[in-house]
């Protein structure tokens, strides 16, 4: 009989146990593009846990706890153990002054741009954007100790490319190096400028963690990342080159022009996130026998398989047909004319994949 009553009351306090503990599951998403948050802490008491890569989350909350969210970047959220529900929906509210501009060129892994010990510039996409830009060259030409010369970028003073050797500015796509595979010189008109996340570019050696192409700095162009939110650019751009004063040296009949166009879509799906997109360009200059017909387009995607690894593939394919010459007829009447037995024609062909 004893040992009955010893039994219920082993009974009543596990039911009371129980009773005190209650599972919740939920998702964590930002507020305003409803994008899931994944690594997201979640507290309760003794009890923590992290979303997972689809923003979900379980944990046992005990009687009477609050629940206690966090994400960097965003306001920390408490709910009552009165206002919990099993299934739960949490909407973080993004804190724009907290976040700060991050690099992963100079330490190989993302930090703040403020803790680097290197000098690191970061070129933003708007500025892209703003100055119309076509080819990357053009806006690197305003970055502060960084001077183009004759296609080259120069950092600081120092020699920007090595007959024989290559450039010395060291170019990477998404930290993948980009330069030409024979020569190792830099094609700017192959990088996608249509989406661009960030540039960094560091002013100073890094060839011990790059190589000898680093010698005198680093240019890194970042793809830009897709979001839940759908988005799609279109850009277009028309030059009309007007005749020059001296009408002896207009040669042509119609006004030479240049035209360019490109499209940029991007989305993120559940795990899945891609962008695509293309550019051309079409130019008929102002010096004869002088044209540029180009083409570009781009594949990126992404698998998320957990909060720590993903599969993706990046592709770009490009395109061009041109013409140049080095030397004028004559400074007269031949200005903007090829000498004779001066033009040089091209074709290229360049695609870079990236698993």
């Amino acid at each position: 009989m004893k040992t009955n009553y010893y039994f219920f009351l082993f009974l009543i306090f596990c039911v009371a146990s129980a009773n005190a503990q209650l599972s919740i599951t939920g998702s964590l998403i930002d507020d305003r593009t409803s994008e899931v948050l994944i690594g997201g802490n979640i507290i309760s008491g003794t009890n923590t846990t992290v979303s997972d890569s689809e923003g979900k989350f379980t944990i046992t909350v005990e009687e009477g706890k609050d629940l206690i969210i966090s994400y960097l970047g965003y306001t920390d959220k408490v709910i009552a153990y009165s206002e919990l529900s099993v299934d739960l929906v949490v909407r973080m509210i993004e804190v724009g002054n907290v976040l700060e501009t991050a690099t992963v060129t100079g330490s190989r892994y993302e930090k703040r741009l403020a803790e680097s010990t290197i000098s690191v510039e970061v070129i933003r996409p708007e500025l892209i954007a703003n100055t119309n830009t076509i080819e990357i060259d053009d806006v690197l030409d305003k970055v502060p100790g960084v001077q183009m010369i004759d296609g080259q970028a120069n950092i600081r003073g120092g020699s920007g490319y090595s007959y024989g050797a290559g450039s010395r500015v060291m170019l990477l796509l998404d930290d993948m190096p980009a330069l030409q595979a024979d020569a190792g010189f830099p094609n700017w008109g192959d990088m996608p400028v249509e989406n661009i996340g960030q540039v960094e570019v560091i002013k100073g050696a890094a060839s011990a963690s790059y190589g000898s192409s680093a010698l005198n700095g680093i240019i890194n162009i970042r793809r830009a990342e897709p979001t839940s939110t759908p988005l799609t650019k279109i850009s277009t751009g028309y030059t009309l080159y007007l005749d020059p004063q001296d009408p002896i040296k207009k040669w042509w009949d119609s006004s030479p022009y240049s035209f360019n166009a490109s499209i940029m879509h991007s989305q993120k799906k559940d795990k899945l996130s891609f962008s695509v997109g293309g550019f051309y360009r079409k130019l008929e200059s102002f010096n004869q026998e002088t044209f540029q017909d180009r083409f570009r387009i781009f594949i990126d995607t992404k698998y998320q398989l957990t909060d720590r690894l993903f599969l993706g593939l990046n592709t770009l394919y490009n395109r061009s047909e041109s013409s140049d010459f080095f030397v004028w007829s004559n400074p007269v009447d031949g200005a903007f004319q090829p000498l004779p037995g001066n033009v040089s024609e091209k074709l290229n062909t360049r695609i870079m994949i990236d698993p």
